[in-house]
């Protein structure tokens, strides 16, 4: 396991993580991310939220044809709603 930095190896004074394992990529970084709450407990705990989810999500598609498995319920009902619900010219 060779931790690296953001950047190819180059010192950003970035958070060192490894490429290989992903170890230490959901941390934190406050030099690095504008605050999106404001409360630094908030913030680490929503970016480690979204960092959990994001591998969940990977884990689940890995493996899935890239194609679209063509229209479904889902598809209609979203084309009538914004047939019905568009603002109409004036």
């Amino acid at each position: 396991m060779s931790a690296l930095r953001v950047g190819d190896g180059v010192d950003t004074g970035a958070t060192p993580w490894c490429a290989d394992c992903e170890w230490n990529l959901d941390t934190y970084d406050p030099g690095r991310r504008t605050p999106e709450f404001g409360w630094g407990r908030v913030d680490r705990r929503t970016h480690r939220i979204a960092a959990r989810l994001n591998r969940r999500q990977y884990a689940d598609l890995v493996g899935r044809p890239l194609e679209s498995t063509g229209p479904d319920w889902r598809t209609s009902s979203t084309a009538t709603y914004a047939a019905c619900w568009s603002p109409s010219p004036r």
